[in-house]
């Protein structure tokens, strides 16, 4: 996986570093702040830096948007179902993504997480962007900071949280409570639906209450990111 820019570059670095394998700079690259900081870390972990110009860096990676900075990375740590239901003291706050399929949105999402204190977020293999460059951009290296679940089928993972314990809540632009009359009950999974399609049928079986954002004028609904940026603002304050 190839990693671009100067923050997500160096949020790696912080974080795991042991999944780089080689960061390549543009010649002509100013050493200064983060370039000097990714710099020294490289050398700290003993991650290979090396300096290419223009046209071999290009070749590299065409994306004018690098900051003339990149690194190949392994994927991102994942974490197993099981172990999540073994340490359910740990993890009180779930997200579950059913199927997200921008990356921009999934690392939006998961930057919301990290800074409402999520436990943990659960996402599909299927039909669901996966954790490429974009989504660690979007993140802003949230990716690194929170436990995340890959798993085959949604809706038996949801089954399996149920029988563990966890309350299930899912969004309805139609019905439910409304958000600032919701108080969760954790352990607690919050379901957030796909861009187009809102939560699946069969996903939505599982559900023991919906919650309703409540907006005024024409407006019915919102970015998926944006909206789960409200609804765990409110769900975590209600802590």
């Amino acid at each position: 996986m190839l990693l671009k820019g100067k923050h997500t570059v160096l949020e790696a670095l912080k974080n795991s570093p042991d999944t780089l394998s080689k960061i390549v700079f543009c010649k002509g690259i100013k050493f200064q702040d983060r370039v000097i900081e990714i710099a020294d870390l490289a050398k700290q972990f003993q991650i290979q830096l090396i300096t290419l110009d223009k046209r071999a860096f290009e070749q590299e990676c065409d994306d004018p948007n690098t900051q003339n900075v990149i690194a190949y990375s392994q994927s991102i740590a994942h974490m197993d179902i099981k172990e999540l239901i073994s340490k359910k003291d740990r993890f009180q706050k779930v997200v579950i993504l059913d199927h997200i399929e921008d990356p921009f949105n999934f690392g939006a999402i998961l930057r919301s997480c990290a800074a409402f204190g999520i436990d943990a977020v659960m996402y599909s293999k299927h039909r669901q962007s996966s954790i490429n460059a974009g989504v660690i951009k979007a993140s802003s290296g949230a990716v690194y900071h929170i436990p995340l679940v890959s798993v085959s089928n949604i809706a038996q993972s949801l089954q399996v949280l149920d029988k563990a314990g966890f309350w299930i809540y899912g969004t309805d632009v139609n019905n439910g409570t409304s958000l600032p009359k919701f108080s969760p009950n954790p352990p607690y999974a919050l379901v957030i639906g796909n861009e187009k399609k809102g939560i699946s049928k069969t996903v939505s079986k599982f559900l023991h209450d919906r919650i309703n954002i409540p907006m005024h004028g024409n407006m019915d609904s919102l970015n998926v990111s944006v909206a789960t940026g409200i609804l765990l603002y409110q769900l975590t304050q209600a802590d």
